[in-house]
């Protein structure tokens, strides 16, 4: 997983789980919680629950504004 990734995701305290969904929302592959669901072999509803914790933890209330959240850590 890319470098700047891992520094957002700890930076922002969350867990190796959330951190690999955030590697897949920001790699740009499917993001629907089935197609994540069955890349990380968990079950639809947990990666639900991945997306919300990582949306309380980072002030987002949607897959959009949370890699919009990100984008912006890039820029100094």
């Amino acid at each position: 997983m890319n470098q700047q990734i891992e520094n957002f995701c700890r930076s922002h305290r969350l867990t190796s789980k959330e951190t690999q969904v955030m590697g897949h929302l920001i790699g740009g592959q499917d993001t629907s919680a089935a197609y994540l669901a069955e890349n990380l072999q968990v079950s639809p509803n947990t990666i639900r629950i991945h997306l919300r914790n990582i949306n309380f933890k980072l002030g987002t209330h949607s897959k959009a504004q949370t890699l919009q959240k990100f984008i912006q850590s890039l820029t100094p």
